[in-house]
């Protein structure tokens, strides 16, 4: 007599899963690198806030074309991950979902805490070169 093998599919592994977004305090703001040529172009960041912490962020970088907003580049959280994202002229995404960080999902809200604060500083530091980049020059 033969026995076959359970077929049942594999569970999917936990992933982080922030707070219901009704449950957190949102902000959105922009914010302009020192140094940089601000007119029509900015950072917009937005962050939820649950219990203290940040559990889930957002920073774009963005420009002013012809009076509507394109992306340039951007880090956010979603999928259990924080990853980036560097756009083209046409918005194409040139890099998909660039890892930066696994969030684990028993203490995902210290981990995108400290994720923010370092992908904030990482945004501010890269404007400039993200700009070149989309705007495609060689420098």
């Amino acid at each position: 007599m033969r026995h076959s093998a359970s077929k049942a599919p594999k569970p999917k592994p936990a992933t982080y899963e922030p707070p219901p977004a009704d449950d957190c305090t949102v902000d959105v703001f922009q914010t302009y690198p020192t140094g940089s040529d601000n007119d029509g172009q900015m950072l917009v960041v937005r962050i939820w806030v649950y219990r203290a912490l940040i559990v889930d962020f957002a920073i774009n970088q963005v420009i002013e074309v012809d009076g509507s907003w394109k992306d340039v580049a951007r880090i956010d959280c979603c999928g259990g991950t924080v990853h980036r994202h560097q756009f083209d002229k046409d918005g194409n995404d040139l890099i998909g979902h660039k890892l930066i960080r696994e969030i684990p999902p028993d203490a995902g809200g210290e981990v995108v805490n400290e994720a923010y604060k370092e992908a904030l500083a990482v945004m501010h530091d890269e404007y400039d070169d993200n700009l070149r980049r989309w705007r495609g020059d060689d420098a």
